[in-house]
Order: C-alpha cells, then structure tokens, then sequence
C-alpha cells in the first residue's frame, strides 16, 4: 500500500471533519431557503451538490494518477465473479426493502401526509416537480460515483494506514453517517443501514462497481416515489 502524503491528510480533514461541521451547522439555513425559492432554488441547491462532490472525486481520481497509485486501492476494478452477482442480488433485495415503501406511499391517499411526517425537514430538499425530478437523477448518479469513490474507497484506503481493514470498514460506515447527520436523528438508522450495506459490500467484492449501482439506484428510487407522492393533490407543500 503507497504512503499517504499531506494532500491525503487534507483531503480527509476537508471531507470527513470540516465539511460535515459546515453542513450541519448551515443545513437550516440552506433548507429554508430553498422551501422559499421553490423549484428554482431547489435545483440550484441540486446543482451546488453535484458541483461539489465532483470536485472531490475529481481531487481523489487525480491524486491516483498523477501519483501512479494503484486503481485497485481504490476499488476501481470491474472485478465481475460469482461474489458480484451474490452482491448484486443482495443490493438489488435491499433496494426493494427500502423503496418499495415509499412506492405503496406514493400510491396511497393519505401518502403525502406520512411521508411529510417522516421527512419534516428534509422535505424542502427533495423533489415535487418533473423537472426536479430529472435533476435530482444526475444528484443520484452523481453520489452513487463520487460518494462511494470517496466513503468506501478513498476512506477505507486511508484508515487501513492506521487500523485493520475490519475496523476501518466499521469507521467508514460510521463516518458516512456523520456526514449525513444533518439529515436529522430519525433519518440516521436507516442511513447507518445503508452504509454498512455499501461497505459489506465493497469489502466482499474488492470492486465499488454494485456499490456505485447500489448507491445511484436506490437515490434515484427514493426521488422518484418521493416526487410522485409530493405531485398527489394531497401533498404537503
């Protein structure tokens, strides 16, 4: 395993440590801005995201190459065997685990009310119109690549200079859901859940491929069933 340099060293205290603490402290703000500037806001929001998690796995994948790393430290091997279609299948069952309710949501009368009452203050961040919901499609896409580069492959490369891989696995699902804390206290088992899922994962296969497909696909369910619910003439605001 190559040694770590300060650029690593910054990059991890950028990431895991100041960047979370900013979000969170700001996270109100954010949100009531966007619940006041309605669609036109709410993409801007989507497209600050997806600026910015590009700029981090851009700094990792070019840290790799001009450093001549190896790209399987990273996890960024097509590694296609029989522990990837066992992963894909375990992925594709824990998608329809965490979807499908909010697809029976989506579809019934009082939907919009429980939903509204599950996200409370996450609800000004996700979709409502069609427009929405096409671009929080590329946020999916873009979390599902940039995320998982950075929480699974990049985090679990760096704590391995420190600690076992299995403890550095069990770090990075915890420090996923740290940086997702702003999300509010109700929404971190469910986040704690999905992490560990990725990081099995990622630590079965050697391969962030279902990772990614995992991470991008079950966003961009959750959009969806969350936008058609919020588009009912029911919906909450």
């Amino acid at each position: 395993m190559t040694s770590l340099t300060p650029w690593d060293h910054g990059f991890a205290v950028l990431v895991f440590v100041i960047y979370p603490v900013v979000s969170g402290l700001t996270i109100r703000r954010t949100l009531d801005r966007i619940a006041a500037g309605g669609e036109a806001a709410r993409i801007d929001a989507y497209r600050q995201v997806i600026a910015t998690w590009l700029v981090f796995g851009l700094y990792v994948l070019g840290l790799w190459f001009f450093l001549g790393r190896s790209w399987s430290d990273l996890g960024l091997v097509p590694i296609l065997d029989a522990r990837t279609v066992v992963a894909l299948a375990a992925a594709a069952a824990v998608v329809g685990f965490v979807a499908l309710p909010l697809r029976s949501l989506s579809q019934s009368k009082d939907g919009a009310e429980k939903l509204g009452e599950q996200l409370r203050n996450l609800a000004a961040f996700l979709p409502k119109t069609r427009r929405e919901e096409r671009w929080f499609y590329g946020v999916s896409v873009n979390a599902g690549f940039n995320e998982e580069l950075i929480f699974r492959g990049y985090l679990i490369w760096y704590l391995q200079h420190f600690v076992p891989i299995g403890a550095a696995a069990v770090i990075a699902i915890f420090v996923f859901a740290g940086a997702h804390a702003y999300q509010g206290a109700k929404q971190l088992p469910g986040i704690l859940f999905v992490s560990a899922i990725a990081v099995g994962i990622y630590v079965y296969t050697g391969s962030l491929l279902v990772p990614f497909l995992f991470h991008a696909a079950l966003d961009a369910l959750q959009g969806r069933y969350v936008a058609v619910t919020r588009r009912s003439p029911s919906a909450y605001a």
